[in-house]
């Protein structure tokens, strides 16, 4: 199955993790209703265009923090498309919310799961850990946005699926590395997996940009969780990318 997505056209591989990679902004400003899935997938290269136009647009009306803004009115005059046309693809601004999740979870699981085949196992955790940075900071200020109302996202069970094919990815490493284990490598994967996690939202809930910095942290958290020699970590900071880059 993991090896299948690679293989996938990008619009392809959203649509096989949709329902994996969702997350539903919710709060008082931007309140959920039960229709948040797409009316209809675009398969047309013109209608292709127009779908990622509403997304990108919604993107960065969220990005610029104007929440009250956030209608499906604005979303369309941004995109420069009707109202019709929107409705056409999202029964309304929650549809498009649920589809940037999407997007941006189909290409984090596709990192991941890319890491993940690395034949050095050390190396397959520094890139597993170098994909949920890049997820995290790609777009700092759509994240922290979101994050912030992480204690609101609803439907766990659509959330679910793409985090266990992140957990069996990690899983998957710790038991290629034919390391001792201290505990199994299911409770491990997801050890590492919260670790890695809590890592990401504190630097988001801090503003943080330096991808470098936060990249490092987590790889010797994690490898420190799992008892390497810290004689080993001069060789992981050896393949940690730019130490210092900043995101722009």
């Amino acid at each position: 199955m993991y090896v299948a997505l690679l293989h996938l056209r990008l619009s392809d591989r959203i649509d096989v993790v949709a329902r994996a990679a969702t997350r539903i902004l919710k709060d008082d400003a931007m309140p959920i209703s039960k229709q948040v899935f797409a009316r209809k997938s675009a398969q047309q290269t013109r209608s292709v265009y127009t779908v990622d136009c509403i997304v990108e647009a919604a993107a960065r009306i969220l990005e610029e923090g104007r929440l009250e803004h956030y209608n499906t009115n604005t979303i369309a005059e941004r995109a420069g498309v009707s109202v019709g046309s929107l409705y056409q693809y999202f029964p309304n601004k929650d549809a498009i919310t649920a589809e940037l999740w999407r997007r941006s979870g189909a290409i984090l699981v596709e990192d991941v799961v890319t890491a993940s085949h690395h034949q050095d196992w050390r190396l397959a955790i520094i890139g597993m850990a170098e994909a949920a940075v890049r997820h995290q900071l790609q777009r700092p200020d759509l994240a922290v946005l979101l994050d912030r109302q992480q204690h609101h996202f609803e439907s766990a069970e659509l959330d679910r699926p793409a985090s266990c094919t992140i957990l069996r990815c990690i899983e998957h490493v710790l038991v290629s590395s034919k390391m001792p284990l201290h505990h199994s490598a299911r409770i491990m994967a997801s050890d590492l997996f919260s670790i890695t996690r809590s890592l990401c939202d504190n630097a988001s809930a801090a503003s943080e940009r330096d991808s470098g910095s936060l990249l490092s942290r987590i790889c010797h958290a994690v490898f420190g969780y799992m008892r390497v020699d810290e004689s080993d970590f001069a060789y992981l900071d050896r393949h940690l990318i730019a130490p210092t880059r900043a995101v722009p």
